[in-house]
């Protein structure tokens, strides 16, 4: 049997960087203490068991451009909540989620926001060049925004 890409660079990571090698055997799986994480939007991938048995962990952050969650990713993460997914409900459905052992991320609720970032750093601009929206209008808008689950 072949590896593919991802056994490649996990055996390459093992041999060329031996310090790694902890974080490649062991990764965090069985964290008891994590509660949440966010991911960086370059993730594409959850590998096998990259979560299981995070016994504490409550909500997590998945990037629009997450394909691929392995099998017994989260595993016993009983405690998972929430999940804040930064695409759309569509964009959701297309993801390949192994069902083997992910229950925990199934039944957790799912947060569609896919323009998070975009308005709050817009809000942030708008408070450095026009302060004196700032008393009246940013948190008003601050407010709408925050009820209709845009920030």
């Amino acid at each position: 049997k072949h590896f593919n890409f991802s056994g490649k660079v996990t055996a390459r990571n093992l041999f060329r960087y031996k310090r790694k090698m902890l974080m490649t055997v062991i990764g965090i799986s069985g964290c008891t203490a994590l509660r949440k994480i966010a991911f960086p939007e370059a993730l594409t991938q959850i590998n096998d068991y990259t979560f299981s048995r995070c016994t504490s962990l409550t909500q997590i952050y998945l990037p629009a451009n997450i394909a691929q969650i392995s099998d017994y990713a989260f595993f016993e993460c009983n405690a998972l909540e929430t999940v804040v997914y930064g695409g759309t409900k569509a964009q959701w459905n297309k993801i390949t989620i192994d069902k083997d052992h992910n229950r925990p991320l199934e039944q957790a609720e799912i947060t569609f926001r896919p323009l998070v970032g975009v308005f709050e750093k817009l809000l942030s601009a708008l408070e450095l060049l026009c302060p004196w929206l700032t008393l009246t209008g940013i948190p008003i808008l601050r407010s709408w925004l925050t009820q209709v689950g845009m920030l």
